[in-house]
């Protein structure tokens, strides 16, 4: 059935490039628990937001709240395997955070100029958070890089000029505090020591 499945979408269907599937042993799954796992689905990937999800909503369908309970531990599974394989379709930024005895850890990066970011640590690197403001003008110490990936964000509607600064419109992973804290002040930066608790307290000295 799956096979007939991809075969309509090789010759039907062009935005598409790979494909994960999931099944269950012993016809653990029946129709209404596929739909509710559809729909389930569905609603994690929109949360997360780091894709365009090209579907109409799934209808979910009525079950009890054993089966409910259920089908959440099977979800919970796909979730897990998916991020492993390199997907994190389902996993949004924020779960991504790294926890600091037990309490997320909120940095900020700023400068006398205006620009004004707050992030933390993430396990995929580093998360700047939505209306963080970062310096427009660029300065020649920037790479090329991280000059490009603004550029990039800009074009995606991201970043959007605002009285002469740009205001990060969603939140946003950089692969390393450095990056996230170059393209914040818009030149050359190390990011343990411009990421800054509340009290002035530095990333590197966080990380001893």
């Amino acid at each position: 059935m799956v096979a007939d499945r991809l075969a309509q979408h090789i010759i039907n269907k062009d935005f598409w490039n790979e494909v994960l599937f999931f099944g269950s042993k012993d016809k653990y799954l029946n129709k209404a628990s596929v739909k509710y796992l559809e729909n389930r689905l569905y609603e994690l990937a929109l949360h997360a937001g780091r894709y365009i999800v090209n579907q109409n909503i799934p209808t979910r369908s009525e079950l009890s709240e054993a089966e409910q309970a259920e089908l959440e531990e099977f979800l919970s599974n796909i979730k897990i395997l998916t991020a492993s394989l390199g997907h994190r379709i389902f996993e949004s930024l924020e779960e991504t955070v790294e926890q600091n005895e037990t309490k997320q850890l909120i940095l900020f990066c700023k400068n006398g100029a205006g620009a004004n970011s707050k992030g933390s640590p993430s396990t995929e690197g580093f998360i700047v958070y939505k209306d963080s403001v970062f310096m427009l003008e660029e300065q020649a110490s920037l790479t090329n890089s991280i000059s490009a990936e603004r550029r990039e964000m800009v074009l995606e509607g991201l970043l959007q000029a605002e009285n002469d600064f740009y205001r990060l419109t969603k939140d946003y992973i950089f692969t390393s505090s450095s990056r996230a804290a170059a393209a914040t002040l818009a030149r050359s930066a190390s990011g343990p020591i411009e990421w800054k608790t509340a009290e002035g307290m530095s990333l590197k000295i966080l990380e001893i």
